[in-house]
């Protein structure tokens, strides 16, 4: 009779080799985030993950940026991740449920 320590050791690697195939076999569609304006429609909840520190126009103590799961004061006017107000920088963002940590 095989003892489930040597089972286990038997079957690991075939079940490592299976779950690495299974994982490199899944195609995910890769795509830039614009986070300038002038380059492009931002698209929201993947442009709350713009830096909000990259220098795109005015920055304005009343233009609003995400980060981390609040909306702060002092975001730049052009950057995707500037909004004109909190209310819109928090529907935008964690509207979304994008600051929520499952």
């Amino acid at each position: 009779m095989v003892s489930a320590q040597t089972l286990l050791v038997m079957l690991l690697p075939a079940v490592l080799f299976f779950l690495q195939e299974a994982h490199g076999s899944v195609v995910v569609e890769e795509r830039d985030i614009v986070c300038d304006r002038l380059l492009g429609a931002c698209r929201y909840r993947d442009a709350c993950a713009c830096n909000p520190t990259t220098r795109l126009g005015l920055r304005s103590a009343r233009t609003y940026y995400y980060r981390r799961g609040r909306c702060h004061a002092g975001g730049f006017a052009r950057n995707c991740n500037g909004f004109p107000t909190r209310m819109a920088c928090h529907s935008a963002c964690i509207g979304f449920g994008f600051g929520i940590q499952g």
